[in-house]
């Protein structure tokens, strides 16, 4: 599945092979049964190429896994600056909380 091959790829910094899937149109909301996406997944890890195909390719910024975590939380628990400004650039919510109440503002400030 083209979907479930986007998520692991963006997972792993894969651009190359990111571009190739989006083309290919995968779903970029497509999410793994914990609510993970493919932007998610490459906000956690680090990859801010993978961050900006996906963005570009009208990821959405503001979904949220089973944990109510948006792939902002996940930027700001790591300390991924670069990516967090991205994600805020394209609309990414530093105020939308998780299910414990925190938002990644309050994440970054940790």
């Amino acid at each position: 599945m083209a979907s479930e091959e986007l998520l692991e790829r963006a997972s792993a910094g894969r651009h190359q092979d990111v571009q190739r899937l989006l083309e290919e149109r995968a779903d970029v909301e497509w999410a793994d049964r914990n609510g993970y996406t493919a932007l998610s997944e490459a906000a956690m890890a680090g990859h801010t190429i993978v961050v900006g195909q996906l963005l570009r390719a009208l990821a959405d910024p503001n979904s949220q896994a089973v944990d109510g975590r948006s792939p902002l939380h996940r930027a700001a628990v790591h300390g991924w600056l670069p990516i967090a400004r991205l994600l805020v650039e394209h609309g990414g919510d530093p105020e939308l909380a998780d299910d414990d109440g925190r938002t990644p503002t309050q994440l970054a400030a940790k």
